[in-house]
């Protein structure tokens, strides 16, 4: 690994602090572009039906639609948050900009990009949103 933050991200406190349990990390399309699931150096994304479908890039996704996870959150500037839920058929919530902070994440496009927040059902994906939102003064 090329890159190791020195603290986790403002959304990753938040959680844990309201009682998440960090399960770990997953990965993606390289650079989060691809939306396929092939463009990482640590292999292909599977779908969470059948590896022959296109998976939308996401491990969060995956990990999700498996039920490894009751939640994962992601990233969305392009779709990235939600092309993924729709392919492997789970709730892909993208929140208004500046509802969960972004401070930590490594951007892409910095005036769009947000957290987004992938789980099997709505009431989850809500609680997930209620426990990770809160103003941040330091994010612009």
């Amino acid at each position: 690994m090329a890159f190791q933050p020195a603290d986790s991200a403002q959304v990753a406190h938040r959680l844990l602090d309201a009682g998440a349990v960090l399960a770990g990390k997953t990965h993606l399309d390289q650079f989060a572009c691809g939306l396929n699931g092939t463009r990482s150096p640590h292999g292909a994304v599977p779908n969470a039906f059948d590896p022959a479908y296109v998976s939308g890039g996401s491990g969060s996704a995956y990990v999700v639609a498996s039920g490894q996870v009751e939640f994962a959150l992601d990233t969305d500037t392009a779709g990235s948050g939600r092309i993924p839920a729709g392919l492997n058929n789970i709730v892909g919530l993208k929140p208004s900009r500046g509802l969960i902070s972004t401070r930590g994440m490594l951007p892409a496009a910095q005036s769009v990009d947000c957290v987004s927040i992938f789980a099997r059902c709505v009431a989850t994906a809500v609680k997930v949103l209620e426990s990770a939102m809160a103003h941040d003064p330091l994010v612009p």
